[in-house]
């Protein structure tokens, strides 16, 4: 098991090492404050700590039961903004449907949108245990939870877990995440197949 922090903003690779986290979840998003930049993934590399993409727009409420030409137009800008900051072209992208307003099935035109460009692969969702599940029935590979909304439950092939949030690392708000890598050491980070060396408190 791994540990990382997902933020809206840099963390840094010293800050990273102090809490034992090996991994930054960050950002793409049509609202720019929080995106991940160039600058942060060429520290990130030279520090060894992976990346992993969720993309979220401007409100969590937005998209999520858009039609497949939504999920098609967000597919396409997240994988735009992430080979334009230095992503490899097999990139995978999480979506977040940070809420438990809409049923799992509401999501589906749009989750094969998405599909549509990404494949099922490389994409899948950021939700509660019941999108997630949901999603993952439907083929989608790249499946982020949350604790939020899931009433203690835990998806079993699950990578990346978000269990705790609220928390301050280096001056910038983050959220923790336990990450089971698979039995090629991966969970959907952009340098897949690199192996990337454990830092301990």
């Amino acid at each position: 098991m791994r540990f990382g922090l997902d933020s809206t903003g840099e963390i840094a690779i010293s800050a990273h090492r102090l809490v034992g986290s090996t991994v930054a979840l960050r950002y793409l998003s049509r609202y720019t404050p929080k995106v991940i930049t160039a600058g942060e993934v060429s520290r990130y590399r030279a520090g060894h700590i992976d990346i992993v993409s969720v993309f979220e727009d401007y409100g969590w409420t937005q998209g999520h039961t858009r039609d497949f030409a939504g999920g098609v137009a967000d597919a396409q800008f997240a994988l735009a903004q992430a080979r334009a900051t230095g992503a490899p072209p097999n990139v995978c992208i999480i979506f977040a449907i940070d809420t438990d307003t809409y049923p799992p099935s509401a999501t589906d035109n749009y989750a094969d949108g998405i599909a549509s460009v990404l494949s099922k692969d490389r994409s899948g969702v950021y939700g509660s245990a019941d999108m997630v599940a949901h999603w993952a029935s439907r083929g989608f590979k790249a499946n982020w939870q949350t604790y939020a909304w899931s009433a203690g439950r835990f998806v079993d092939g699950c990578l990346i877990y978000q269990y705790s949030n609220g928390h301050t690392v280096g001056g910038v708000g983050c959220d923790f995440n336990h990450i089971y890598p698979d039995a090629q050491g991966n969970f959907w980070q952009w340098d897949r197949g690199v192996p990337v060396p454990i830092h301990h408190k």
